[in-house]
């Protein structure tokens, strides 16, 4: 049974051309330069961050489900389009934690809206000298795979505010390189809501229907199932009484109904039900969190591939 797990299921787990920079040598990184030509070359950064999700999702969720999506890119680049990207997520959980930052667990390097322009934020010093090493190494594509919505109002991108020069241009024109990126689980199909009912069919998916690859990303991910008598003692919530902009400028653990909820925004478990099974109680074959996926998949897929074209 050992033998058996150390040589099918582990090569199932992490097949040779799925790529994480962090558990590449230093030769195979050195290799794959060798062999891959510089239009091909490609980074696909994942970017999260440490904050409540509720009660039962794990605080890394945005990073973890972004490490899905990105799994999920490099498997369509590589198998579909001849593009062996290589995946980064060295800092994937040093993030920007904003109205759930008194909730336990939030661990981030500074609050909401604490890049303006003119202050040299430290997040802004990790991303250029990630940037810079990676273009010194022979890199000059790169694709985020952000699952914070902090992160990217903070750091990406705030059409409200003209003023606002963002990471992305300001990489892009500082070290000359092509960058973009997507919000992903906001971007394609539904708009999640923070710790809503999409967010945890999804894991519920991942971890006992979906097909072998998203599964086994799951748990190169680390998630886990959430009990659904678990997520009966949050249904019926609804984070309704602020309208979003202000939402998003509050801390919710000032508001007493969060106090169990844990940033949880919005819970139907009728709707959670309805995202995952049949009126029978069968996986759905059709629709639900799973298409729901493909569609954002598909989503990213439209912005990656002419960075490589």
């Amino acid at each position: 049974m050992e033998e058996y797990i150390n040589n099918v299921e582990l090569k199932k787990l992490w097949p040779d051309w799925l790529l994480y920079w962090r558990r590449m040598g230093s030769r195979e990184i050195s290799e794959y330069l060798e062999k891959t030509t510089r239009h091909k070359r490609l980074i696909l950064i994942v970017w999260g961050v440490l904050e409540a999700h509720g009660p039962w999702l794990p605080v890394a969720s945005d990073s973890m489900m972004a490490q899905i999506a990105a799994d999920k890119v490099a498997s369509v680049l590589t198998k579909k389009h001849d593009i062996q990207p290589i995946i980064f997520n060295g800092f994937l959980d040093i993030g920007s934690y904003s109205a759930t930052r008194d909730f336990p667990g939030a661990v981030a390097i500074e609050g909401w809206q604490e890049y303006k322009e003119g202050k040299y934020s430290p997040i802004v010093y990790i991303w250029e000298q990630v940037i810079a090493r990676l273009k010194k190494e022979g890199f000059d594509k790169f694709f985020l795979i952000n699952g914070d919505g902090g992160n990217w109002m903070n750091y990406l991108e705030r059409p409200w505010e003209r003023s606002f020069i963002g990471i992305k241009n300001y990489i892009k024109e500082k070290y000359k390189v092509n960058f973009d990126g997507a919000n992903w689980d906001q971007e394609g199909g539904y708009a999640w809501k923070h710790a809503g009912h999409h967010e945890h069919a999804f894991i519920n998916w991942l971890c006992k229907v979906a097909p072998e690859f998203e599964r086994l990303s799951e748990l190169r991910a680390g998630l886990k199932a959430i009990s659904e008598q678990d997520l009966k003692t949050i249904d019926g919530a609804k984070f309704g009484h602020l309208e979003d902009e202000e939402r998003r400028r509050s801390n919710w653990a000032d508001f007493p109904d969060q106090k169990e909820l844990r940033a949880v925004t919005e819970f139907s478990f009728k709707e959670y039900k309805k995202l995952l099974y049949d009126k029978t109680g069968k996986p759905l074959k059709k629709g639900g969190i799973a298409e729901d996926f493909e569609e954002k998949i598909s989503h990213l897929m439209k912005k990656v591939l002419p960075l490589i074209k």
